[in-house]
């Protein structure tokens, strides 16, 4: 095996492989290094030293954890805690899927725990979800690149989104970590495409304001790529003997640009929604109404036969709480075009959709959180009334050849979901994919 010193080499704040994948995670913050130092007289840094491992380094390795670890211990000796970042080579290749992936916080010098979860995060370049999707889009299979960096636990966790017209400081738990994104945001700030905050409320705060500033500014430094914008993850943290904040740069990434969209009130409207996320007017060709606690290997086969259709399910399924262990099943679905979450209980209250979501159907449709109006909230029940109502027809995951035109817009936070068909019998999943009715 080669020695350290003849795979890798120090670059400023990176530790860079002499050859191999450098993942697109790691490849696009290292794009905009250059940009991100000369800004630190607004505060912006990148955790230091950031090593990229590419797949090719490990991949005939038997028991690659162990080597990989080595290698962290060698660059990473004086710091205690790091996060270890999925840097997957087709990471957001055409439409986005962020939160496919895993990463892991570790402490390295806990050799069982830290060899677990860099073992997890590989693995998780294997899930079924993920090989589909490569298949769909035919990308060769390769392997997990890692991007290494100092854990960074800051005040406050975030991602400022520049959509062109419009953009959006989402507003994460820093309780949560690394796995922030994959939690309900704490709050939204809009600001116009000129930096000023657009809430009254928001602007109200020098802290606020300060803030929004600095990130419109740095996002407007990135390189300019045509019809797209960039989106930011940051971590901020105290500076000690200054009133300016430390922003950590952990990501970022190239967004597609969304236009602002206007909602027509129309009395044909379905669906009384309590949250929109996205931008635009979506057709779909069908409805899969999976109620709680429902996971058939049956959804990925129907997901890989299908495209363009509504997903109604209710919040347990796409909920990434603490409550929730059995996982996000939209990590198992490609295809929906619109998701509909319709839930009125506590269980929704406590959050909305996870940052993660939220940037995954800006890009490729619509999701809504809410209740039917119309004779379908007697087949795709909320939460409550599935586990409450007695003489249920039809248990378990259901399909219907319903047509749906969904419109949205985030910002106004305004929605209609319209039916282009007759209402149509649903069926169990099972007899569909048999052939007893066609999608």
């Amino acid at each position: 095996m080669k020695s350290i010193e003849d795979l890798f080499v120090r670059k400023g704040a990176w530790i860079l492989p002499k050859s191999g994948t450098l993942g697109k995670k790691a490849e696009n913050l290292l794009s905009n290094s250059a940009t991100i130092e000369s800004t630190k007289d607004w505060g912006f840094r990148l955790p230091t030293p950031s090593l990229v491992i590419p797949y090719e380094y490990y991949r005939d390795i038997e028991g690659p954890c162990y080597t990989i670890l080595d290698w962290i211990n060698h660059f990473f000796k004086d710091i205690k805690e790091v996060g270890v970042s999925s840097n997957s080579p087709d990471e957001d290749f055409g439409k986005r899927r962020p939160g496919q992936y895993v990463s892991a916080k570790i402490e390295h010098l806990d050799r069982p725990n830290s060899t677990f979860e860099i073992d997890n995060v590989l693995n998780s370049y294997y899930s079924e979800s993920a090989r589909l999707r490569r298949q769909k889009l035919r990308l060769s299979e390769q392997g997990m690149s890692l991007l290494v960096r100092p854990f960074v636990k800051g005040m406050q966790t975030g991602s400022f989104s520049n959509f062109g017209d419009i953009c959006l400081i989402t507003h994460t738990d820093p309780y949560y970590e690394m796995d922030a994104m994959q939690k309900p945001s704490l709050g939204k700030t809009w600001v116009d495409n000129k930096g000023d905050i657009l809430d009254e409320h928001s602007r109200a705060t020098t802290w606020n304001v300060m803030i929004t500033d600095r990130l419109f500014r740095l996002s407007a430094s990135l390189p300019q790529i045509p019809n797209k914008g960039w989106e930011i993850e940051y971590v901020i943290k105290a500076q000690e003997g200054s009133e300016i904040p430390l922003f950590y740069v952990m990501q970022t990434t190239p967004i597609e640009r969304q236009p602002r969209f206007a909602v027509k009130p129309t009395d044909r409207n379905i669906f009384d929604a309590k949250e929109v996320i996205g931008f635009g007017e979506y057709k779909t060709n069908g409805i899969l109404y999976l109620p709680l606690n429902f996971y058939p290997p049956q959804i990925a086969t129907f997901d890989e036969r299908n495209k363009d259709y509504c997903l109604v399910t209710q919040h347990g399924n796409i909920s990434t709480t603490d409550s929730n262990k059995r996982g996000n099943i939209l990590l198992q679905t490609n295809n929906a075009k619109v998701v509909l979450d319709v839930d009125n209980s506590r269980a929704y209250k406590r959050g909305g959709f996870s940052a993660h979501i939220t940037q995954r159907f800006r890009e490729e449709g619509s999701a809504l959180a809410g209740l039917f109006t119309n004779e379908l909230k007697e087949t795709l029940l909320s939460q409550m009334d599935y586990i409450f109502r007695a003489n249920r027809k039809l248990q378990g995951p259901i399909y219907s050849p319903i047509g749906l035109r969904t419109c949205a817009d985030e910002y106004e936070q305004k929605a209609t979901v319209e039916m282009t068909t007759e209402i149509k019998p649903f069926a169990k999943l099972g007899d569909v994919l048999a052939g007893g009715i066609k999608p």
